[in-house]
């Protein structure tokens, strides 16, 4: 590979060559044509790292949320024991005023039970870590970590009758949120 240097050609290899000899003009191109490929090379590099960091940055968990599969220890926190509702949020609007003077309790047998002022209502509840189906608003759902209440009776047990995803379960609390994108519902029980 030779480079021209004012009258002078030099040579990589070779050191320098006499004054007033020419340089390949091939030889000049390929050097051209070589640059221009290290330049393509460093870039094409250089999206590839980009690209791997982007990939890599990128999570499938969407909200940090505490998704574990196991369903017996989720049941085993909360069977037996008496929740209130602290929080209920519905389409943006706190409603938890909605189940002052409600106890509800998670039987062992899937029953769900929520007593207020000597009525009493029932239903059902599950943990399902295999749940697919279409959720309340004909979606087709597919998560995997869902908890489901069903009951009547009532406007309130109409309001908790959903299929909810599980945010965090403990022995203290329980966080659920709609499935339904398009719905702003987050449910928080308490243990009483």
């Amino acid at each position: 590979m030779y480079y021209s240097r004012s009258s002078m050609v030099y040579s990589r290899w070779e050191g320098f060559v006499l004054p007033g000899a020419k340089a390949d003009v091939t030889l000049l191109h390929q050097t051209k044509n070589i640059t221009l490929k290290n330049t393509a090379m460093k870039t094409l590099a250089t999206l590839l790292i980009l690209g791997s960091l982007t990939i890599a940055s990128c999570s499938k968990s969407d909200d940090s949320l505490s998704n574990t599969t196991d369903t017996s220890a989720q049941k085993n926190e909360i069977q037996g024991k008496t929740w209130t509702i602290s929080s209920y949020i519905d389409k943006g609007k706190d409603e938890t005023y909605h189940f002052s003077g409600y106890n509800f309790t998670f039987g062992e047998n899937g029953i769900f039970s929520a007593t207020t002022s000597g009525s009493e209502f029932t239903g059902s509840w599950s943990i399902s870590s295999n749940h697919t189906g279409f959720d309340d608003s004909g979606n087709h759902s597919s998560n995997s970590n869902k908890f489901i209440i069903t009951a009547t009776g009532n406007d309130q047990m109409d309001e908790l009758s959903d299929d909810f995803m599980i945010v965090s379960i403990s022995s203290s609390e329980i966080i659920l949120k709609d499935d339904n994108p398009t719905k702003v519902k987050e449910l928080k029980f308490s243990r009483k």
